[in-house]
């Protein structure tokens, strides 16, 4: 990696002393003639001769120039690059839906499932066989930095489970974006789960959560029905009545 780094910089430092140093041998003749125009007018005043910029000065005006060039190109073509536009759901057409286990520390480790949650609505509560399922949606979905929503699962029977999601989501009817649909599972490999996050963009459709007791997975390819222990719970959702925006698209 050092390697590709110190090559990286030669190269960087070898451009701006080529382009440089091509332009220096077109200047020669120009320099070799403006000499011997001078030494035909000898004797003349030197206060009525201009002075006649080296080749070794003209090297190094050159390739300042060219180092000054390249940084001034690099900063536009980076602030270019990392410039941001602005957009709408009108502006977008794609779909899409993100979902995640947090099963590392962040910000949620100090809340419980179904204690409140500054900047979210707890929408609903599914309470089946020892499970107990928080559905929690953003007052301000869409809110860069922060997820569209959350969901807490608990177990509360006395015996020891861990606890599996699946989920499932589908949207049809949007004539302009078209038909869209997908599913993810979690399964406890190290820290049990406790919490989700989703982020959705142009997705307010419809959204199933299974949640079954399981033993701990070793691997993502343990079978599920090996490791399902019995219990299940259910919530359906529809996301456009979570946020209140019904009828956010022409069918």
């Amino acid at each position: 990696m050092a390697t590709t780094n110190y090559f990286k910089l030669l190269m960087l430092l070898f451009i701006p002393a080529f382009i440089a140093g091509a332009a220096t041998v077109i200047y020669l003749p120009i320099y070799k003639k403006k000499i011997n125009s001078r030494l035909s007018q000898f004797g003349e005043k030197a206060a009525d001769m201009k002075p006649i910029t080296t080749p070794g000065k003209y090297f190094l005006i050159f390739c300042l120039f060219t180092v000054a060039a390249m940084a001034l190109g690099m900063i536009i073509f980076y602030n270019a690059a990392n410039s941001k536009k602005r957009t709408t759901l009108e502006a977008v057409d794609e779909v899409e839906f993100f979902m995640n286990a947090r099963d590392y520390p962040t910000l949620l480790d100090k809340y419980e499932p179904g204690e409140e949650l500054p900047g979210y609505d707890l929408n609903h509560i599914q309470k089946e066989n020892d499970i107990e399922i928080y559905f929690y949606a953003s007052r301000e979905p869409g809110y860069f930095g922060f997820p569209d929503g959350l969901i807490g699962i608990v177990y509360t029977g006395s015996d020891e489970q861990y606890l599996g999601l699946d989920a499932e989501y589908s949207q049809t009817g949007v004539s302009h974006l078209g038909d869209f649909a997908g599913s993810n599972q979690f399964r406890t490999y190290e820290v049990p789960l406790k919490w989700f996050t989703f982020d959705i963009m142009n997705f307010f459709g419809e959204l199933d959560i299974k949640v079954r007791t399981m033993k701990k997975a070793e691997s993502p390819f343990d079978n599920d029905d090996e490791l399902f222990t019995g219990k299940t719970a259910e919530l359906h959702v529809k996301l456009d009545e979570e946020y209140h925006i019904e009828g956010w698209f022409d069918k």
